[in-house]
């Protein structure tokens, strides 16, 4: 993180010194961390590997990755204008129905993908129907004489 730190500090100072808009600063900041964090991953993922013996199924990732995207790109085209506002209520009242909907394209797009995910998530619809058919059994039986 010092090497971050001092990366985005000298980026910084040289953008400011060429009397760059925000948008450029910030977006060099956020390709700097985007760089080291992915520098400092490999390097753990090679640490790691020489610890521990393990497998990393980049396949599945990179299915991740993919519902990730398509969720992105969703969620950059439906950004309400309304959400531009200062009040907080307003912004989340407002990205509500479209984070709901990123939320179900990530889901949808990662479950016609991966098929464990379609088996995990048809596991957890079973375990909801059948503990909330218990709760209405159980609710049935205490109304009961």
């Amino acid at each position: 993180s010092v090497v971050y730190v001092a990366t985005t500090a000298a980026v910084a100072r040289v953008f400011s010194d060429l009397k760059s808009p925000p948008t450029l600063v910030s977006m060099a900041a956020a390709s700097c961390f985007l760089l080291m964090n992915l520098f400092i991953t490999l390097y753990y993922f090679k640490l790691s590997k020489r610890l521990v013996d393990f497998n990393l199924d980049l396949r599945r990732v990179s299915k991740i990755f993919i519902s990730g995207l398509a969720m992105s790109i969703v969620l950059l085209l439906l950004y309400p204008e309304s959400a531009k506002s200062g009040q907080i209520m307003i912004v989340l009242v407002s990205l509500m129905p479209v984070i709901l909907i990123g939320i179900v394209v990530y889901f949808a797009t990662l479950c016609l993908l991966d098929g464990e995910s379609r088996g995990l998530l048809k596991s957890i619809l079973e375990w909801l129907w059948l503990r909330n058919k218990g709760k209405h059994y159980s609710n049935a039986a205490a109304s009961a004489p």
